[in-house]
């Protein structure tokens, strides 16, 4: 039961299994410990009453928002901002009320203004063209984007964004949770995993964006300059792609230098769908599609999380069954996982709470940890089947 006459396999799955569990540890804790920080650090930060902010254009994507549009306008001008605010909604051909609901806010808010989208466009991706016609609708140079379904909690969204374009930067990467239609996240095994993957992607991104490479931002809270986005020509590189609006952009005119990020708890804001499920299926699909496209350092991070969570499963499981009957190879096991998930859980329930996103319980985490490569490559499977869906015309 206690033996040590193990196969050369079992102490070689041993060493896996120690390698995966030290990169997995000390190369993402670190990312987890910089969102936590930055997040921590910006939300107790006071706001200079000194600074003169520029006038600014916030674009609101609307598709079928009616409903909310009233509540998210409102918000919008309600923002304690010192400068001009110019508010764009461009409604993508919506069957709703979207342009009485507009019209009428408009004898309220003479700076609201009412584009459309054309209701045919072959060949184009419609959030790019509407993100396009947005953009050379707006006034002014510094263009907040949004979408219709969103919700603004604290009247210093606007000015905690601002500030960085106030410091010099061009662009700014902000944070958006998604819940559904009531502000609730729902419950359930489903719930609990998509609120996993959604903090797990978002420390990705926005630790590589605070450790100086940018590489996605979160169309429902970005910031960048309206003549920074034409000087790339737009989305010239990606029109055959319809995504991409918020991750091939950002990494093609933001870097070091010209970028920040946002994350303190009163510049996050909410995204309510009422199938919050199925958005977010769609959203990850489409992300997970377009990151072939970003630069090879951020796709190497993402292969390296991917990579050793399954050479750790793996390694574990060999182990195990190849040292059988003895008991140690399972201590092993039990030792090294326990080493693995204790820090992270600590952690993660800091970046949650951060990130203002339902942390998992203890006893809930290790699972979901087990279960992440998994859930993951259910979604490369549906995303290699579906690829066409991907491109504005069929690839050939």
């Amino acid at each position: 039961m206690w033996s040590l006459d193990f196969s050369l396999i079992t102490y070689i799955a041993a060493g896996v299994a120690l390698i995966s569990a030290l990169i997995l540890l000390f190369f993402f804790m670190p990312m987890l410990r910089r969102v936590t920080s930055l997040a921590r650090r910006q939300t107790d930060s006071e706001l200079s009453d000194n600074e003169v902010f520029p006038p600014v254009t916030v674009m609101v994507y609307a598709h079928n928002d009616a409903w909310n549009l009233p509540t998210l306008i409102s918000d919008i001008y309600a923002q304690d901002y010192p400068g001009e605010i110019e508010v764009v909604v461009v409604n993508d051909i919506a069957v709703d009320n979207t342009e009485d609901v507009v019209r009428e806010l408009q004898l309220e808010h003479p700076s609201l203004y009412l584009t459309f989208m054309p209701e045919r466009s072959r060949n184009l991706s419609r959030k790019k063209l509407a993100v396009t016609l947005g953009l050379k609708a707006a006034r002014h140079d510094v263009v907040v984007l949004t979408c219709g379904n969103c919700r603004i909690d604290s009247s210093d969204w606007l000015r905690r964004m601002m500030r960085h374009i106030v410091e010099g930067k061009d662009v700014v990467i902000g944070y958006a949770t998604l819940r559904d239609s009531d502000g609730e996240y729902g419950d359930g095994i489903s719930s609990g995993m998509r609120s996993f993957d959604s903090v797990w992607d978002a420390i990705r991104y926005l630790s590589s964006a605070v450790s100086g490479h940018p590489q996605r931002g979160n169309g429902n809270n970005l910031v960048y300059r309206k003549h920074l986005f034409f000087s790339n020509n737009g989305f010239a590189k990606s029109l055959n792609l319809n995504y991409g609006d918020d991750d091939i952009l950002v990494s093609e005119i933001a870097n070091g230098s010209n970028c920040a990020v946002e994350i303190s708890r009163q510049s996050i804001v909410e995204a309510r769908e009422t199938r919050p499920g199925v958005v977010y299926e769609l959203e990850k699909l489409r992300h997970d599609f377009t990151a072939r496209y970003l630069p090879y350092r951020q796709r190497l991070a993402m292969g390296l999380y991917c990579t050793s969570s399954w050479l750790w499963i793996a390694a574990l499981i060999v182990m195990v069954s190849t040292g059988w009957p003895s008991l140690i190879p399972l201590c092993f096991a039990i030792v090294l996982a326990a080493g693995l998930w204790i820090p992270l859980m600590f952690s993660w329930r800091g970046v949650s709470r951060a990130l203002m996103s339902p942390h998992a319980a203890f006893l809930t985490l290790p699972f979901l940890i087990l279960w992440h490569p998994f859930y993951n490559l259910r979604y490369r499977i549906a995303g290699y089947r579906n690829k066409r869906e991907n491109y504005t015309w069929s690839k050939v």
